[in-house]
């Protein structure tokens, strides 16, 4: 692969990756009621929401450092807690920040076993 094709492939997941971010974090602060009602759980979706991150952040920056890229999303997570008790429809919740880590973990073990077929796969199908 080429490098210019290299550096358009990760630049369209690194924006991936802040597209994602950006949609949790808004997700994470807006009025409840401004959140379409969807018949999931609100720990599924703390569950899934950061393994899709977690998994979106190794592939983008940290394909290599999984105990770092756990760090940042468990940092991000504690964030969205904390910030969540600066607004005032939204409560901090300890259990939000255990759901995370699980999301963290099963996001980390995703990109271990499939990291590197899709970098491979978004690198041929962008390149």
């Amino acid at each position: 692969m080429s490098e210019v094709m290299y550096q358009r492939t990760s630049g369209l997941i690194k924006l991936g990756f802040w597209l994602a971010i950006l949609f949790a974090s808004y997700m994470a602060f807006a009025p409840p009621k401004a959140i379409p009602n969807m018949q999931i759980s609100g720990v599924i979706l703390h569950a899934v929401t950061f393994a899709v991150l977690t998994y979106g952040l190794r592939m983008a920056y940290l394909p290599n450092a999984w105990l770092v890229a756990a760090g940042w999303m468990l940092l991000y997570g504690i964030g969205i807690e904390i910030g969540q008790s600066f607004t005032p429809d939204r409560m901090p919740e300890v259990l939000d920040v255990v759901v995370d880590i699980v999301g963290i973990a099963v996001g980390s073990i995703a990109f271990r076993f499939l990291g590197a077929w899709s970098l491979g796969l978004a690198r041929r199908l962008i390149g």
